[in-house]
């Protein structure tokens, strides 16, 4: 509204987002069998990514789909 400009948001350049869907909750190569638990864990990892978040790091899966994201082998993005 102010007329200032903006980069619109390319999530998808990123690897670790890339990693952290294909890898969490409703991507091909998902880790969790719990619903509950996969959507919480997978959003806390975009959450770490995007801005920092440190929130989540007890929960079963996290750290094992954390090394996922920073160590999973690079994705084809098409």
């Amino acid at each position: 509204p102010t007329g200032s400009k903006y980069k619109e948001a390319t999530p998808y350049d990123n690897a670790k987002v890339q990693r952290a869907l294909y890898y969490g909750w409703g991507g091909e190569e998902n880790i969790f069998k719990n619903k509950n638990e996969g959507i919480v864990t997978t959003s806390l990892i975009l959450d770490r990514i995007y801005s920092g978040g440190d929130s989540g790091k007890n929960l079963p899966k996290y750290d094992k789909l954390w090394d996922l994201v920073v160590n999973g082998e690079s994705l084809n993005s098409d």
